[in-house]
């Protein structure tokens, strides 16, 4: 709770700024500011960190100082510190209790044992090594998916040290499920209180499908990057659908707008995982053509902030594999500690054919004949996109005659990221942004249009804000339940739930019970026996044989990285 105070203090101050920047005074009333703020903060700030791994090592100390040097450069503003100072001047203690509670019942739903398969896998010893190391040379020679760039990793790094070193596996996750609940929180205020919009209920519908998924697979209590992905390609639609339905005031010569917001979030979205790179592609879109033409300023501008924010992550797949964009071949440097391009195409296929039967390998991946397999195995997924078929058609024909600026930009991010996803790593749990997308805004078309002759009326009485509270009551048990029954990602060795959370310190990520001792060359390495997770294994730990490679400069250990023989 302590850190997430501090996370929601530093990024809010630094949203803040890039909203003065840009002029984006269309995120109106305060709730919706405090919400877009806290998420630019998080993307910049997990930009910043991974761009200062390709130097220093990611220690507490290091993050301290980078988010004290962001926050006084946001403050230097003084339209900054004006809107800093009237939203402390707004906050009561009924807002102050209410915050507290609903951070009380987040951590203790995320204060037990980690046990994610993913975490155990890669995610945590990527994270031990930027915290110890910052970016290594030639570390997916150790392991291919340490060469896997995320900025998510990179935020989370700093705080793995001292009391807190291996307890922090479920801190962001927490973090990002706590900023959704707050969305969800003012957005149902504003429906309580008569004020609610279209992009009100879209934030209601967007979360009520996704949130059953990600507790069922509990992504909050773990390291998983693909969890902000899905909720930034919810935030970057309800961005869209907020600039595009308010005339905002914008200087005509200036093309840092409001439509610039969604680009950043997108572009941080991509340096967290590369499944945002549709994200990336409408958000550019929507900021060259909406609501201005199309420039060579404008063009020049937005290249400019694409360019800036996802420069880090080149930098560091660079380093980590040679390929700044790994694991596709796109790009590949003939480096010493390079995997090569052979080498990152046979990660592609072996990532795309474990998706594509549903972890079971198929002997061709590109036969066709795998789509049946899937669809039997992944029946979720089949479901919401027969589902997004439909919205589509019934979308198109609602706002036929009753036109909603911007619902273009809608239709093309959910067509073409489960697109992107299908073909790339076909699993739901890669796209579950994108594929709940259009059935959301369908829901939110369908509950705005309804709202004033239906329950919303303007003889709203008591039973319908009970009805509206009973229904989110439901809504929490059953979150609160998936939450706490077993997942399909969870890896059970060492498996055992208590009833109740730890309460003062979250349980410790523990090592394997079997490691053994290995050599190649000159490189000692741990592995584990039994199992291809490392947890919180002594660095190098990886469950692969690597052979061939040797260090890069062997007086300086394992932290000067690793080159082929």
């Amino acid at each position: 709770m302590l850190a997430w105070a501090g996370l929601l203090l530093v990024c809010f101050v630094i949203g803040t700024a890039i909203l003065n920047v840009t002029k984006a005074h269309c995120f109106e009333p305060i709730g919706n500011r405090f919400i877009v703020a806290v998420w630019l903060g998080v993307v910049i700030l997990s930009v910043f960190f991974l761009g200062t791994s390709l130097i220093f090592p990611l220690s507490p100390t290091v993050g301290l100082a980078i988010a004290v040097s962001s926050v006084l450069l946001a403050l230097r503003s003084s339209s900054t510190r004006t809107e800093i100072t009237a939203l402390c001047s707004t906050l009561s203690a009924k807002w102050f209790l209410g915050a507290i509670t609903l951070e009380l019942g987040v951590a203790a739903l995320t204060s037990y044992k980690i046990t994610w398969f993913d975490t155990g896998l890669y995610h945590f010893q990527t994270i031990q090594w930027l915290s110890q190391f910052g970016a290594v040379p030639g570390l997916a020679l150790i392991h291919h998916r340490f060469g896997f760039t995320s900025s998510w990793f990179a935020l989370a790094a700093p705080f793995n040290a001292g009391i807190f070193e291996a307890r922090i596996g479920a801190l962001l996750g927490g973090f990002v499920f706590l900023l959704a609940l707050f969305q969800l929180l003012i957005s149902l205020t504003h429906i309580l209180k008569n004020q609610e919009k279209l992009e009100d209920w879209f934030v209601i519908t967007f979360l009520l499908l996704c949130s059953p998924y990600l507790a069922k697979w509990k992504m909050a209590l773990s390291t998983a990057n693909d969890l902000p992905v899905i909720m930034i390609t919810g935030v970057v639609a309800w961005t869209i659908i907020v600039i595009s339905n308010k005339r905002i005031k914008t200087d005509n010569c200036s093309n840092m707008d409001a439509t610039v917001i969604p680009l950043i979030l997108s572009a941080g979205a991509t340096t967290i995982k590369l499944t945002a790179l549709p994200l990336l592609f409408i958000s550019s879109l929507f900021y060259l053509c909406y609501p201005k033409q199309l420039s060579l300023q404008r063009i020049f501008v937005g290249c400019t902030v694409i360019v800036l924010l996802i420069l880090p992550m080149l930098g560091h797949g660079t380093i980590t594999s040679g390929c700044p964009l790994y694991p596709s071949s796109a790009i590949c440097f003939d480096l010493s500690w390079s995997v090569g391009e052979e080498g990152a195409k046979a990660i592609t296929e072996y990532t795309r054919s474990v998706n594509q039967s549903s972890t079971q390998i198929s002997s061709n991946v590109n036969s066709g004949y795998w789509l049946l397999h899937w669809i039997e195995k992944e029946r979720l997924a089949t479901f919401l996109g027969v589902g997004s078929i439909l919205s589509i058609i019934d979308i198109i024909r609602r706002l036929r005659n009753n036109y909603v600026r911007g619902y273009p930009y809608l239709l093309a991010l959910g067509v073409l990221g489960i697109a992107f996803v299908m073909y790339g790593a076909p699993s739901l749990r890669f796209g579950l942004g994108y594929f709940c997308l259009l059935p959301a805004f369908l829901g939110a078309l369908y509950c705005d249009q309804s709202s004033p002759s239906l329950l919303f009326s303007e003889n709203k009485n008591a039973f319908h804000r009970g009805l509206i509270t009973l229904l989110f009551l439901v809504w929490a048990i059953i979150v609160v339940t998936l939450t706490l029954i077993p997942s399909p990602f969870d890896s059970y060795e060492n498996y055992s739930r208590s009833l109740f959370p730890q309460f003062f310190l979250p349980p410790k990520i523990e090592r394997p019970n079997k490691l053994l001792l290995k050599q190649v060359n000159d490189v000692q390495y741990f592995m584990p026996k039994g199992n291809p997770r490392c947890w919180a294994s002594e660095l190098p730990c990886t469950p692969e044989n690597p052979r061939g490679i040797r260090l890069r400069v062997p007086e300086k250990g394992i932290g000067a990285g690793f080159i082929r023989d």
